[in-house]
């Protein structure tokens, strides 16, 4: 039987890790270009298309326009240093490339391509077709479940694949409770604060005993102590 997995490649994640894999030594072409990022961006393209066989793959970008998240946060991402130049101008090689091969290429003006993963991956599970997700992002771990899996590289570049048991043993919550966890705690990595004074352990502490953020909040004046009156405001 034919395998219909889809593969979905965070393309923006896999290009910042690749060229920063090589930035103490980059992979220079004969015209003088640093070309690292798309050494290794189609690295892990054929990786996935030999190991696993994919049949069915596109490649996810992010809007070339400010995202509804920047029009509703002003602060939204604010705290990133600018793309290196170099980096930059790897995009579109990587873009003509993936055009040539006829690679499917999923951009929608004014969202994130974490968005259209999302919308993607819960098109598969209603339709319970099987779903993995190339990226090493926490925030996509929130699509986990019975059909999405992330496939995600470590340190060294092995791939590994991430269940929800992987989530719960390295968040302390499952795929469905990443958002609600994220939204305690904050996200420095996107400039998102979470509730002043909450950390990893009070968090997870509170989504145990009651269950949910939504829960947390209908309970808030019930908790005790300061934590209580932070949740609060």
């Amino acid at each position: 039987m034919k395998d219909n997995t889809i593969y979905i490649f965070d393309s923006y994640g896999l290009i910042y890790r690749a060229y920063y894999a090589f930035v103490s030594r980059p992979l220079i072409n004969p015209q003088g270009q640093n070309v690292s990022a798309v050494h290794g961006f189609f690295r892990n393209l054929l990786f996935v298309i030999k190991k696993y066989g994919a049949t069915y793959a596109a490649a996810s970008f992010d809007s070339r326009e400010p995202t509804f998240r920047h029009l509703m946060y002003e602060e939204y991402k604010a705290n990133r240093q600018k793309t290196p130049e170099d980096l930059h101008a790897q995009v579109p090689i990587i873009e003509e490339i993936l055009e040539s091969l006829g690679f499917p290429i999923l951009r929608v003006s004014g969202v994130e391509a974490d968005d259209i993963i999302a919308s993607l991956c819960g098109h598969c599970s209603s339709q319970k077709r099987q779903c993995r997700i190339l990226s090493s992002d926490k925030d996509l771990m929130q699509l986990i479940n019975d059909y999405t899996r992330m496939l995600s590289p470590d340190k060294t570049e092995v791939w590994s694949e991430v269940d929800e048991e992987a989530v719960l043993e390295k968040w302390g919550v499952p795929p469905h409770l990443m958002l609600d966890f994220l939204s305690l705690v904050g996200d420095s990595s996107d400039n998102v604060k979470g509730v002043a004074g909450v950390g990893e352990k009070t968090a997870l502490k509170l989504l145990t005993e009651y269950g949910s953020l939504d829960k947390i909040l209908e309970n808030a004046e019930k908790i005790p102590g300061a934590i209580g009156k932070k949740v609060v405001a």
